[in-house]
């Protein structure tokens, strides 16, 4: 059902994505699977984020934080920090207006300081795994996170990272 939900997210099909995801995670829980429930909780995180629908994308990425221990790998960690950060950081964002208020009047480093954090703890993660997919993420949401707070120079510099992983 969690490779099923994936497709459905992947397709656009985020109602039914929804659906399917949360009942890997009723399914996960009622037979006590928590490598399980982290895997799903994180995967309704990303969709509810591409919903930009960020309270509920906060919500399922702090469960997926509570169950980060549980993650079967160094990367479903990583996944969990992103995840986290980059609902806490559109919520940010909605809240200071949008991206065109921020630009105007950049987010302050008190309002990025646990994003950030995040995303450092992702990239350690993502590098002590020597995962290249994650390390990209990684740079590519500190390159969002800075560049929202008016610090091109470091963004650029993530975004030239995340880009050469890519590459």
């Amino acid at each position: 059902l969690n490779y099923l939900a994936c497709v459905c997210f992947r397709r656009g099909d985020l109602n039914e994505a929804i659906a399917w995801g949360e009942q890997v995670i009723f399914l996960a829980r009622a037979a006590q699977e928590q490598a399980q429930a982290a895997i799903a909780v994180n995967l309704l995180a990303e969709i509810y984020l591409a919903a930009e629908d960020y309270r509920l994308a906060q919500d399922y990425a702090q469960q997926g934080l509570a169950l980060i221990n549980a993650a079967s790998s160094k990367h479903r960690q990583a996944d969990a920090y992103i995840n986290a950060a980059r609902a806490y950081l559109g919520a940010a964002v909605t809240a200071a207006g949008g991206l065109e208020a921020v630009e105007q009047q950049p987010l302050t480093a008190e309002h990025t300081r646990t994003v950030e954090e995040w995303l450092q703890q992702a990239l350690a993660l993502a590098l002590a795994a020597d995962n290249a997919t994650y390390q990209a993420k990684a740079h590519l949401f500190l390159h969002h996170t800075l560049a929202v707070r008016g610090a091109w120079a470091q963004a650029l510099g993530h975004a030239q990272t995340a880009l050469s992983l890519v590459e």
